[in-house]
């Protein structure tokens, strides 16, 4: 495994693949930091250890952000289209190409959330966010990014180009140029605007047993769409390859 652990790295080597990798990563946080570096109001976030039942927000923001972070141009998105030629070549090897394609996955996967938490970690330190608050966001953006990759590259699979010259031939994959650009704009406004405005709405509105009730309501849905989506990956998508 180590040979192909090598070899995910040198086809990882195309600039313009680099290049989207980090504009997807720091561009969200950067957007996020701006009224903050531009804006002359102070940015007090250890008042939040003031108030209950917050676990909630901590992990729809983590979620959010990973919806926003993660998309079909992400590593997990492409990585199996990357093999080109390869392909088949690793199918007729004596191995499990099962456990090719899931070394392959978590690969694309852990490679993703890394540089991906190290952005969301250098905001934090910035605003010297409390470590319980930090922590939560980031357990909500690890497993919707585990189930975001997942889905993205279940449909690189799905959209499979191993023909392809330039990465913009895998960009344009599903929909249009035009039409993806759009929807990253959309994402993002909406998304901007809900995290702000669920935080508004969570923080300073909502009594504390209605805030522990969509908290605990938060959490068990995390949970079973985790669970039910594992199980339907492995039912309808590892099944279909070999051992």
């Amino acid at each position: 495994w180590k040979v192909f652990l090598k070899y995910q790295f040198r086809q990882l080597q195309d600039t313009t693949l680099i290049l989207q990798i980090l504009f997807s990563k720091f561009y969200f946080p950067v957007i996020m930091m701006g009224p903050i570096f531009f804006g002359d109001f102070p940015m007090d976030l250890t008042t939040l250890k003031q108030i209950s039942y917050l676990w909630g927000a901590y992990l729809l923001i983590g979620i959010s952000l990973a919806f926003v972070m993660i998309s079909e141009t992400s590593i997990s998105g492409v990585i199996i289209s990357f093999d080109k030629e390869n392909y088949y070549y690793i199918q007729s090897l004596p191995i499990s190409f099962r456990g090719y394609l899931k070394f392959k996955f978590y690969f694309a996967f852990i490679l993703e959330w890394g540089i991906s938490v190290l952005a969301l970690l250098g905001v934090a330190l910035y605003l010297k966010a409390p470590f319980i608050p930090t922590f939560l966001v980031l357990i909500g953006f690890t497993v919707m990014t585990y189930l975001l990759s997942l889905y993205y590259y279940m449909r690189d699979y799905k959209l499979l180009n191993l023909s392809w010259n330039n990465f913009n031939e895998l960009m344009r994959r599903g929909v249009s140029q035009v039409v993806r650009i759009l929807i990253q704009l959309v994402t993002v406004v909406v998304g901007i605007l809900a995290i702000f405005g669920f935080i508004f709405w969570f923080v300073f509105v909502l009594e504390d047993t209605t805030r522990l009730l969509i908290s605990v309501g938060i959490t068990i849905g995390l949970i079973a769409l985790a669970i039910g989506f594992y199980k339907y990956t492995e039912r309808n998508f590892w099944s279909k390859f070999n051992k």
